[in-house]
């Protein structure tokens, strides 16, 4: 029993010993000190005798750099808290020219949060700054607000180049509280008046009043009027815009001079205004998008003498036109008028607008007229009472600079034959998209296998096509 006993308390006196020796091995132990209050910021350990140098630690800071080019936000975040060296290529300025920054949605304050603080970090960094706004109600539309004119303070000292402001839509009602339009509008008029290097400008579905828009034109104009070649303006004005407003906006746009590229709706554009950029851009502009909708002015028309007064002042200019549920052709042809150098056509009409459209017509005046220029054509249908097949084919044959084609209007066999014939002599026809449409009682016909598998061996040896969509209707 005393033997028993004595063991017992050894046993004690040796585990108390233990206790001791790791609590003194602990505390000669090296301590790392780290603090997170400035994203990430981690202390190399003191260490009494330096380790060797592993691959990393000789790791050129070009290369380092580099590598972090390959890696997202977060990945970059973890990267920074291995050690000083890369936290100081985690905060490189290169590494952050560009930025896409969403505001609103059910999530604002925490995006407002994320936003604030990549910008005090980085704002003077920016070169391309994206800001799409999404999901506006009474409470977004206020964060939205605040975020944005903070974020323009701390990007005051930033030398931007490319700006894209995107789905304001300051025509809904949530905007109407507290003279939030009013405040937006300052805080974009004091953010151009510091910027004074922006060469791509995009504003698109902003829908200013016409004094909205007109007061941050200007303040874009004295700033870096010099010096935009790219403006998109894409449903810059409210639905309210009207031919009578276009004088005040032919006056602002013409001062533009060394643009190369123009988005501008319809009912913005005018002889005037064509006119004016023909003196203004001459040899300088390239590209010209319209869009013209049916809720808004589109009746008036552009006459073939301003075209080809623009198409002799700009050579290399191109225009590309897309309708948005306007199908009717009595609409359309006028707005085609002979000298427009055309080299896209888009149509997308829904099913209300697409019956009676006389679509046959329009795409016959369409090759007519523009058989030397056409690059690229687009239509979408979801209802179409007219036969287009053989304009179709016109297309094909005709349009010999012809590129993309995309055709979501029900297209015969025969015209899907014609297009892969077409593939086989022209390779410049690159990107086809078409549905085939069948008429047969059995949706399982010979006939119809037996022209699919020819279509579809012929696309496989041209291997040119992006899509094929196939339909049936009994």
């Amino acid at each position: 029993m005393k033997r028993k006993i004595k063991n017992s308390d050894e046993a004690q006196e040796t585990e108390k010993e233990e206790v001791q020796n790791n609590a003194e091995v602990k505390a000669k132990a090296p301590k790392r000190r780290r603090k997170f209050a400035d994203l990430t910021i981690i202390d190399e350990p003191r260490l009494e005798s330096k380790p060797e140098s592993s691959y990393w630690d000789r790791l050129p800071y070009p290369i380092g750099v580099e590598i972090c080019r390959y890696l997202n936000n977060s990945d970059r975040s973890s990267m920074s808290r291995v050690c000083r060296a890369w936290y100081n290529i985690f905060k490189d300025p290169s590494l952050w020219r560009k930025k896409q920054f969403l505001l609103g949605g059910p999530y604002s304050k925490v995006t407002s949060r994320k936003t604030l603080r990549f910008t005090t970090m980085f704002g003077s960094c920016l070169q391309e700054a994206r800001i799409v706004c999404y999901h506006r109600t009474s409470n977004t539309c206020k964060i939205i607000y605040e975020t944005m004119e903070k974020m323009m303070d701390n990007m005051t000292l930033s030398k931007l180049n490319r700006l894209d402001i995107k789905d304001l839509e300051l025509d809904r009602f949530y905007w109407k509280y507290s003279s939030l339009r009013d405040k937006v509008t300052e805080c974009l008029v004091k953010m151009f008046q510091l910027q004074n290097n922006l060469k791509h400008v995009r504003m698109e579905l902003c829908q200013f009043t016409l004094t909205e828009g007109a007061a941050i034109l200007n303040a874009l104009l004295q700033s870096s009027g010099h010096n935009v070649c790219c403006l998109h303006l894409l449903d810059y004005f409210d639905s309210f815009f009207t031919l009578s407003d276009q004088e005040i906006f032919t006056s602002i746009i013409s001062n533009f001079t060394n643009l190369k590229n123009l988005s501008l709706n319809y009912c913005y554009i005018s002889n005037e205004l064509l006119m004016n950029l023909s003196v203004v851009l001459k040899d300088k502009l390239k590209c010209l998008t319209i869009r013209a909708s049916v809720i808004e002015d589109h009746y008036h028309v552009i006459t073939p003498g301003t075209w080809k007064l623009l198409n002799a002042s700009c050579p290399a200019v191109k225009v590309r036109l897309s309708l948005l549920r306007i199908a009717d052709s009595e609409t359309i042809i006028p707005m085609l008028a002979q000298g427009m150098p055309l080299s896209r056509f888009s149509m997308t009409s829904e099913m209300e607008s697409a019956f009676d459209a006389h679509l046959s017509q329009t795409l016959t005046h369409l090759v007519h007229n523009f058989q030397l220029t056409l690059e690229e054509v687009n239509l979408h249908f979801n209802c179409l009472q007219d036969s287009v097949d053989n304009e179709l084919i016109s297309i094909v044959q005709q349009c010999r600079n012809l590129k993309t084609l995309r055709v979501m209007a029900n297209a015969g066999v025969v015209v899907a034959n014609a297009i892969c014939t077409a593939l086989k002599d022209r390779r410049q026809l690159r990107n086809v998209e078409f549905t085939v449409n069948e008429y047969s009682d059995d949706p399982n016909s010979e006939r119809l296998r037996s022209v699919l598998r020819n279509i579809q061996d012929m696309l496989n040896e041209v291997r040119l096509v992006r899509d094929i969509s196939v339909a049936t209707i009994n």
